[in-house]
């Protein structure tokens, strides 16, 4: 900001901000790319086809983008467990569970059971 020196009083914190960016950045949890790059990923997660088939206690989730699917990203409630195989990776928190495609394949099928 250019008129800082002005409000001396957003001086600490914003230097206390960009400590915690900075971190984060360290960490792996914050991406720190040109618009063009997220510009790109949303253009790809829009053209991506899904399809999410429930049948009794199992899910069964179709991804396919000819982009590449890498990147992508499924939550479902966290009543799901998902079986684990190459190429995902599967995070969790309190309510939901975050499954995110690793690989750049065009098509991926997870699979899952109610819990």
């Amino acid at each position: 900001p250019y008129d800082l020196l002005y409000f001396p009083q957003y001086i600490s914190p914003l230097k206390s901000f960009i400590d915690y960016i900075e971190e984060l950045k360290k960490e792996g949890k914050l991406i720190v790319e040109p618009m063009s790059y997220f510009a790109k990923f949303l253009l790809k997660f829009i053209e991506t086809k899904y399809s999410f088939v429930i049948n009794n206690a199992s899910i069964k989730i179709n991804l396919k983008n000819e982009m590449g699917l890498k990147g992508i990203c499924v939550s479902l409630p966290e009543k799901y467990k998902i079986i684990h195989q190459e190429g995902i990776e599967i995070e969790k928190d309190e309510k939901y569970i975050y499954i995110t495609v690793t690989n750049d394949v065009n098509e991926k099928t997870i699979i899952g059971n109610y819990q």
